[in-house]
């Protein structure tokens, strides 16, 4: 026995999709756009460096950055549904890449 889930429809959705689309084009064209010599969006995990929007930053510099997270609960729950629900790319291909072409079989 084989569940499939229900095509999801109505507006809300819709949205979701041209969301899911605008930042699937960032995700893909993102590397090979180039300002001051930088991509715009690397993740070179070998080397260790990671720039986003022309702001280069290393591991050391996450240091900084993980005193904010948890501070606020408001920060955390945004972080989650926003980011970890609706942005990020394991979710945007899985959600709008993935289950779309599995349903045309």
């Amino acid at each position: 026995m084989c569940l499939y889930p229900e095509k999801p429809k109505g507006r809300i959705h819709d949205l979701r999709t041209w969301f899911s689309f605008v930042l699937l084009i960032i995700l893909f064209t993102g590397p090979f756009i180039k300002a001051k010599g930088n991509p715009s969006l690397l993740f070179n995990i070998m080397n260790r460096k990671f720039s986003i929007l022309e702001q280069i930053s290393w591991p050391q510099d996450s240091f900084f950055c993980l005193g904010n997270i948890g501070v606020h609960r408001w920060h955390y729950r945004f972080h989650r549904r926003v980011w970890m629900c609706k942005a990020c790319p394991r979710t945007l291909l899985m959600e709008m890449v993935f289950r779309k072409i599995r349903r045309l079989d």
